[in-house]
């Protein structure tokens, strides 16, 4: 749901909710483990099927996502 909060603006609600509890931070992932992150999601991508093209583009926009999925 997080994910989807950053890529459709309809969801956008989710992420506001989690930023004004303070529970934003546990979704944050360190900068150090953010490829390993990718490396799960590539993985669940690919183990469900999911069209190349689709798990490119989505680790694409993870990639150049680092600012909002990365704590400071």
């Amino acid at each position: 749901m997080f994910l989807a909060s950053i890529l459709d603006n309809k969801y956008s609600w989710f992420q506001k909710d989690l930023i004004s509890s303070g529970q934003i931070s546990m979704i944050h992932v360190a900068e150090e483990n953010l490829e390993t992150m990718i490396g799960f999601f590539r993985t669940a991508c690919v183990k469900n099927d999911i069209k190349k093209s689709v798990i490119v583009n989505f680790l694409d926009f993870l990639i150049n996502s680092k600012s909002l999925l990365c704590c400071n």
